[in-house]
């Protein structure tokens, strides 16, 4: 068993001047250059953006309209570019995708400069009556030109769920609607996005035995279906969002069988062979993980199990590079925690954070904290009144430490937004 830990959490420009709005194109010389450009949009009209090249104020130049724009200043092949926003409007953020790279032997015309207004914009609305997916429940993935990418288990073409787009000025395109065939149906992970902007998901159901499916949907919008869960070995009715490493390998979790284990670990390598990591028996190494995991630097892997373990309430768990599974902390003793639901996070010094859907001081759930000896420490326990209760889902942290999550309940029974700060 590990017990010292060091985890981590598994997303020169030539001196240039704008023209402002007009085309790219190299200019002709003895050595061949090249410009730098691409386009700004939702620029409010009268409202105006400066842009800077790497951190010089010198060259700023402010651009007053949406459209294309161009670099004055040519970049021989090999040369850095790096664009980024000076000034903005005051009622606006304006973000740059694609905005630092390498000239090679071509105009760079993809810098993306996209402007919107402060505060909660509604960037979609969805319609399952159009066609369009219904009932988000995960999260979103975000590329470098700030589209966003998501999943609903309902809706699409044929009412089982989709993957859909919405790009930066909030127009959705569904890329894939599920249950065509043997296709997963109703997925209710997060996506997870490769650096060639595939993307990566589970389905809750569906596939060739109807226990779910992990699929990938590369950047045309075709899907392939990785697995299959069968409910035998391999567990079935994945919930929670994958992970990559370095490798393209990608490692999950699955909370069902039909032959008496509670769940699984798997990997799908980057050659598409999957393998189960690890089964889950109930006691005591835990049951039902619904969690995602976390990846260390050394390929070690961390999660939760909703249940099983030493006291039928749940597990913190670690399966090292080899597949070796340690029950890090069983919950469900004295006023500990229970039924664990979120993914873990980690600190730099390797300690452990999450959060329990139930138990504590007064039932209601509890932050935890297990160190780098495996000792846990409940942080904080709801009451379920003010603060609010029954959190399930993955605690974020600042760069002080602090940590942020949300719950259930709260003063009008809604649910809180929380931040918890020790030293």
């Amino acid at each position: 068993m590990t017990t010292t830990r060091t985890r981590t959490i598994l997303s020169a420009l030539a001196t240039l001047s704008l023209t402002g709005c007009g085309g790219g194109g190299g200019s002709s010389s003895s050595t061949a250059s090249y410009t730098v450009g691409g386009t700004v949009t939702g620029l409010t009209a009268g409202r105006s953006v400066s842009l800077i090249d790497n951190g010089d104020n010198r060259y700023a130049y402010v651009v007053t309209g949406n459209g294309a724009f161009t670099f004055a200043r040519t970049l021989a092949s090999g040369a850095s570019y790096d664009v980024a926003v000076g000034t903005q409007p005051y009622d606006q953020k304006c973000s740059v995708g694609s905005g630092n790279g390498t000239v090679t032997f071509s105009d760079v015309t993809d810098v993306s400069v996209a402007c919107r207004d402060l505060g909660l914009t509604v960037l979609h609305t969805f319609d399952s009556s159009a066609g369009d997916g219904a009932l988000p429940l995960a999260g979103l993935a975000m590329d470098d030109n700030l589209n966003l990418y998501g999943t609903t288990p309902q809706g699409g073409a044929n009412g089982y769920g989709t993957v859909f787009k919405v790009d930066a000025s909030g127009n959705e395109t569904v890329l894939h609607s599920f249950g065509s065939g043997t296709d997963g149906v109703a997925p209710r992970s997060r996506l997870i996005m490769d650096a060639s902007g595939d993307l990566y998901g589970t389905t809750y159901q569906g596939g060739a035995y109807n226990f779910g499916t992990v699929f990938e949907i590369d950047s045309s919008g075709h899907e392939t279906v990785l697995h299959s869960f069968s409910g035998d070995t391999d567990g079935g009715n994945p919930t929670a969002s994958l992970i990559m490493d370095a490798s393209g390998n990608l490692y999950g979790t699955s909370s069902f069988s039909t032959i008496g284990i509670s769940g699984t670990v798997f990997e799908i390598d980057s050659g598409g062979v999957f393998s189960v990591l690890h089964s889950f028996n109930g006691s005591p190494d835990g049951a039902t993980p619904v969690a995602g995991l976390l990846m260390e630097s050394g390929g070690n892997l961390y999660g939760t199990t909703s249940a099983g373990g030493a006291n039928g309430s749940g597990t913190a768990f670690e399966i090292d590079a080899r597949g070796s599974e340690t029950v890090l902390h069983s919950f469900g003793s004295g006023t500990d925690g229970t039924n664990p639901q979120g993914q873990l996070i980690a600190d730099a010094n390797g300690n452990l954070y999450g959060t329990t859907l139930q138990g504590g001081a007064s039932g209601n759930g509890t932050v935890f904290k297990i160190d780098t000896s495996n000792v846990e420490t409940v942080l904080h326990s709801f009451s379920g009144s003010s603060d609010g209760g029954s959190p399930n889902s993955a605690l974020i942290a600042d760069a002080s430490g602090d940590l942020y999550g949300t719950s259930q309940g709260g003063t009008t029974g809604d649910g809180t937004v929380f931040r918890y700060v020790y030293r």
